[in-house]
């Protein structure tokens, strides 16, 4: 068990005030994408927030490319602009630096292959004028290297981070929650620990997610989540994730993904009995999907091919997850005495 970080007040910081001079904290956090992280943080030197309002924060997790080359003279372009080592390898533990550096009322984060739109920040603290509110969602538009594939399903664009909910603002109902691409919250509503899980999100390669909805899953008892359709990002698909070979792959780390959050979510202690259920039923549902899949692809288009597919690999995903979990987490039986 890795150990637990913990949040301690600024002394120089008030509480979150919209009508006096509220800070935002905006954070990129990077790894080895310089020529895209380049065009995020130049995207935030372009919002309309007061120098003063807005804090620019880079945290660079353990980049062997130019990265640490191109980005402190950038950033450096900022009064106060700050570029940050976070040797410790994992999205979390990055996100997690920026937001103990940080000293804004308002945090917030835009992926390194993101980049705000005019007026980002300045929507993003708008929201935070109604007390109630203690998390905010931008609308994020996904940019295609080439046109978007023939075989992507359009429900399925969530695991490319992309969100539009509509031209108006509401509530986000659970289970919706924020996308790291483009997401803030109130800072003071973080109590204790009660950061970014370092047990979830990515590391390297690995494709696990989940610590955003873990997050704002416990964000969501002391305050509103909403939708602010106006803070919009355009979010780069990169050309290695433009495959079916990824995109089955994010599909699979999702499916992984929802038994670990299903698990801290529904209690933190160990669950065997369920998972174990859990994993049993799974599996069934798996073969029924494969099956069904495989009888079904005749006269169907690109489109409707792959949504079977990844449901079936989803599906399958989680079985193999809750089983893990289930033979891992059951008591041994104790040796005769």
């Amino acid at each position: 068990m890795e150990a637990s970080l913990s949040l301690e007040p600024d002394a120089g910081r008030t509480p979150a005030n919209i009508d006096a001079a509220t800070r935002i904290s905006a954070i990129v956090c990077t790894r080895n994408r310089s020529e895209w992280a380049v065009k995020a943080v130049a995207s935030l030197l372009a919002q309309d927030v007061p120098d003063d309002q807005l804090e620019l924060i880079v945290v660079d997790n353990a980049s062997t490319d130019d990265t640490g080359v191109l980005l402190p003279e950038l950033v450096a372009r900022h009064p106060g602009g700050r570029y940050l080592l976070e040797p410790e390898l994992g999205l979390s533990h990055a996100r997690n630096r920026g937001i103990l550096e940080s000293t804004g009322d308002v945090v917030a984060f835009l992926d390194d292959d993101a980049e705000a739109l005019p007026g980002w920040a300045r929507h993003h603290l708008d929201r935070y004028a109604d007390r109630d509110v203690v998390g905010v969602a931008g609308r994020i538009d996904l940019d295609w290297p080439r046109e978007r594939p023939v075989w992507l399903p359009s429900r399925w664009d969530g695991m490319y981070a992309g969100l539009d909910l509509g031209p108006d603002g509401r509530d986000l109902d659970p289970p919706a929650i924020p996308y790291g691409a483009n997401m803030s919250f109130r800072r003071d509503a973080l109590e204790g620990d009660a950061m970014f899980d370092p047990n979830l999100g990515r590391r390297g390669e690995d494709l696990i997610s989940g610590e955003e909805h873990e997050l704002f899953a416990r964000l969501r008892a002391s305050g509103r989540l909403v939708y602010a359709p106006d803070a919009r990002v355009t979010h780069h698909v990169l050309p290695g994730r433009v495959t079916a070979r990824w995109f089955l792959r994010r599909v699979w780390a999702q499916g992984r993904t929802n038994v670990r959050l299903a698990t801290v979510l529904r209690d933190r202690r160990s669950r065997p009995g369920w998972l174990a259920r859990a994993g049993y039923a799974a599996v069934q549902t798996a073969a029924s999907l494969v099956l069904f899949a495989a009888r079904s692809v005749r006269g169907s288009t690109p489109s409707a091919r792959m949504d079977r597919l990844a449901l079936a690999v989803q599906t399958a995903a989680i079985s193999k997850e809750a089983l893990r979990m289930a033979v891992r987490r059951s008591p041994r039986p104790s040796a005769a005495s």
